[in-house]
């Protein structure tokens, strides 16, 4: 690592092209019972939760908690009996603090079939099995990008009559945060990055087409999305023909010169640096033999913040 209580970060590269199996396989090749691979769902303080690969619809569902530092992984209990006919799984998401308990918790969010209804199931490696979280509620939110900061997991909604929601699995009740600033835009497809680095929750609104933005960072007691820094990226994307940005990654540093983003365009990783404003491309899948068979393959790119850890499972 770079220096402690800063994370390392790394990227894994799926390709829509079968033939090309992700490095994230060779990450956690130790997970033997999964000879076809894993899906990394989520990662929290240097553990990651991880799903098997679905050959086809009938392919049972296996969940993972694993620390690939010491490679030592536990395979989560069943959740079938949880689910039912109506009921759906939406995701996974970690829980933990080594600064305040050894113990984790996984969260699983549940839709229910009907418009916008939900509810929590929670493992907790203390008891070593699942139980209901809360009540059954109703939400618009991103489900798909569940964020672990200040105990809690957090949840954002781009719906103009919808409630940005955060979760403390140990008191078990969900809370109103406030929407994050929606950036005034005549190009409406958004493609947003929310994540946590350094005790910090971070969140950016970047529109296609429009390579201006601003990053926000949420104060401690809740009460606004603060503005951090503006940055333009208008003479990085000059370069490219028909550019599309994906922010991937923010670094929050000790330093305010430390501080770094990392985006992706056209199958680049670029790491650009917040106070000299200078960048570097640090993954080039052209560089790499045999990235792509087909040549218009897209790439999907994601990214997750990991800590070494000695965490146990």
């Amino acid at each position: 690592m770079d220096r402690p209580n800063t994370p390392n970060w790394y990227a894994y590269v799926v390709s829509f092209n079968k033939s090309i199996k992700p490095p994230s396989e060779k990450l956690l090749e130790f997970i033997e019972e999964e000879p076809l691979g894993i899906n990394i769902l989520h990662s929290c303080n240097g553990l990651l939760v991880c799903s098997n690969i679905h050959v086809n619809d009938y392919t049972p569902s296996r969940f993972y908690v694993c620390n690939p530092t010491t490679r030592r992984y536990l395979k989560l209990p069943q959740l079938d009996e949880k689910l039912g006919i109506l009921k759906t799984m939406c995701e996974m998401v970690l829980a933990l603090d080594p600064s305040k308990s050894p113990h984790y918790k996984v969260v699983c969010v549940l839709g229910l079939g009907l418009d916008n209804q939900y509810e929590f199931e929670v493992y907790s490696s203390l008891t070593g099995s699942w139980s209901k979280c809360g009540e059954t509620f109703t939400a618009q939110v991103n489900f798909h990008n569940g964020v672990y900061w200040n105990g809690a997991i957090h949840w954002i909604s781009f719906a103009e009559t919808g409630k940005s929601i955060y979760l403390n699995p140990d008191d078990q009740v969900t809370r109103v945060m406030p929407k994050p600033p929606i950036l005034n835009s005549p190009y409406p497809t958004r493609n947003c990055y929310f994540g946590e680095s350094c005790g910090y929750l971070h969140y950016i609104d970047v529109y296609r087409y429009q390579f201006k933005f601003n990053v926000y960072e949420m104060r401690s007691d809740y009460s606004e999305w603060y503005f951090m820094y503006i940055v333009d990226l208008s003479n990085v994307v000059s370069s490219f023909v028909h550019p599309f940005m994906t922010v991937c990654t923010l670094v929050r540093g000790e330093k305010e010169d430390d501080s770094f983003l990392v985006f992706e365009m056209m199958g680049k990783m670029v790491r650009y640096n917040f106070f000299d404003k200078t960048r570097e491309t640090i993954h080039d899948p052209e560089a790499v033999e045999n990235r792509l068979v087909d040549p218009v393959a897209k790439l999907r790119t994601a990214t997750l913040q990991y800590i070494e850890s000695l965490c146990s499972i």
